[in-house]
C-alpha cells in the first residue's frame, strides 16, 4: 500500500471485516509487513498476508469518525489486484471506495494497493505491479528520448530532478518503438520496437542499461501496435495489435516470450483505438475506441476475451488524446482536446461517465502529447 502524506506519512492498511473474518479464522495469524519503501517521497509499502479460509473475503479501509475520514485513505489506493504464485490472477471486485471482496484465496492472500510500489500476494503468491514509464524501479516515472538517428537516452527522474542522464543504446534504421511497458512483472519498465519488414523485438531493461536484446517474433506488415498494457491480471504488460482491415488481435507476454497469440476480434475501419487502461479497477486493462463520429466505446477485458462491448457517449469536435487515473479513485479516466485548444476529461466508473469536466485551455500551437 502506498501512502502519499506530505509531511508525515500516514499508514491505511486494509483490514478483514470481523463477521466475514469468523468463518475464515483458522490458526494461521495476520501477518502484516510494512517497510518505508521511499523515505525521500514518502511511500509506504504494506503487505497484509491472510492465512487459509473461506474462498471469499471482504476487505476494508479502517473507518474513524473523528479527522480521519473513509476520503482520507481511499484518495490513496489506486487498485488492488490478487494473484496466486502460478501468475493467475484471483478474482477481486470493488464493491465502493473503501471496500473490496476477494474470491478464491482458500489457501490465503496478502494484499496491498497499486500505485508505485505494489505488491499483492496470496499464499500461494507474487504480483508487482510499478508506476508507469519507472525504468529503474524506484517508483518514480522516468523519461525516454529518441532522436533523428535512432539513438536513446534516458532521464531516470526524481520529482523534477534528474538523476541520471545516460545514452540508452541505438535503434536501426526501419526500427520503431511501439510501446514502453513491464513486460517480466520485474517492476522495470522494458522497451518494445518492430520494424518495417514486421519483426518484433524488445529491450528487456534494467535502469539504464538493456539487460536482454531478444527478437519476439514476427508479425504482418498491416499489423500495429495499439497498446501495451496488462489486459489478464497477472501482472506483465501485453501486446494489442490491430490491422487495416479492423482486425484486433494479442499477445499475451512472459518477459519477451508469447505465450498466447489470438485473435480478440474485429472493428469497423472508422474505430480506432484511443487508448487503454483498467476502467473497471478489476486489475485489468480495457481498451478504449474513437470513432471518426466522435462515438466512443469501450471493450471491458478479460484477458483476450471481451466481456463487455459498450458504446460510452459521444463527444464530436473532440479527439481522445489520453487516457489515466487523474481522481486517484482507482478506475482510468479520460481526457480529451478539441482543435481550439480545449481540454475536457470524462471522469469514468468502468463505462459509465460520472463526471464530464472542463479542464482548461490552451492555444492551438500547444498539442498533448
Amino acid at each position: 500500500m502506498t501512502v502519499h502524506r506530505g509531511l508525515k506519512v500516514v499508514v491505511a492498511v486494509l483490514i478483514l471485516v470481523a463477521p466475514l473474518l469468523v468463518a475464515a479464522q483458522s490458526s494461521s495469524p495476520l501477518i502484516y509487513t510494512v517497510s518505508l519503501a521511499h523515505p525521500g517521497n514518502h511511500l509506504v509499502h504494506v503487505i497484509m498476508q491472510l492465512g487459509p479460509g473461506t474462498s471469499e473475503r471482504e476487505l476494508q479501509l479502517p473507518v474513524w469518525t473523528s479527522l480521519y475520514q473513509v476520503r482520507d485513505f481511499s484518495q490513496n489506493i489506486d487498485w488492488v489486484k490478487a494473484a496466486n504464485l502460478s501468475g493467475q490472477a484471483l478474482p477481486l471486485r470493488k464493491v465502493d471506495k473503501s471496500r473490496w471482496k476477494v474470491s478464491g484465496a482458500t489457501n490465503g492472500a496478502a494484499i496491498a494497493d497499486g500505485q508505485a510500489v505494489i505488491t499483492i500476494k496470496d499464499d500461494d503468491v507474487a504480483t508487482t505491479h510499478h508506476a508507469a514509464n519507472d525504468f529503474n524501479g524506484d517508483g518514480i516515472s522516468d523519461a525516454l528520448f529518441m532522436n533523428s538517428s535512432g539513438k536513446v537516452a534516458l532521464w531516470e527522474l526524481n520529482g523534477n530532478h534528474i538523476d541520471q542522464n545516460a545514452t540508452v543504446g541505438s535503434v536501426p534504421a526501419g526500427w520503431h518503438v511501439d510501446g514502453i511497458a513491464d513486460f517480466g512483472n520485474d517492476g522495470k519498465a522494458d522497451i518494445l520496437m518492430h520494424n518495417d519488414s514486421g519483426k518484433v523485438a524488445m529491450w528487456q531493461m534494467d535502469g539504464n542499461h538493456i539487460a536482454s536484446n531478444t527478437t519476439v517474433g514476427s508479425i504482418g506488415s498491416d499489423w500495429k501496435v495499439i497498446g501495451a498494457d496488462d489486459f489478464n491480471g497477472d501482472g506483465k504488460a501485453d501486446v494489442l495489435w490491430q490491422n487495416s482491415a479492423g482486425k484486433v488481435a494479442m499477445w499475451q507476454m512472459d518477459g519477451d516470450h508469447v505465450a498466447s497469440n489470438t485473435t480478440v476480434g474485429s472493428i469497423g475501419s472508422t474505430w480506432h483505438a484511443a487508448g487503454t487502461g483498467d476502467f473497471d479497477a478489476d486489475g485489468k486493462a480495457d481498451i478504449l475506441w474513437q470513432n471518426d463520429n466522435g462515438k466512443v466505446a469501450m471493450w471491458q477485458m478479460n484477458g483476450d476475451h471481451i466481456d463487455s462491448n459498450t458504446s460510452v457517449g459521444s463527444a464530436a469536435g473532440w479527439k481522445v488524446v489520453d487516457t489515466g487515473d487523474y481522481n486517484h479513485d482507482g478506475h482510468a479516466d479520460v481526457l480529451f482536446e478539441n482543435a481550439a485548444g480545449k481540454v475536457a476529461q470524462w471522469q469514468m466508473d468502468g463505462d459509465h461517465i460520472e463526471q464530464n469536466l472542463s479542464v482548461g485551455s490552451h492555444t492551438t500551437d500547444w498539442h498533448h502529447v
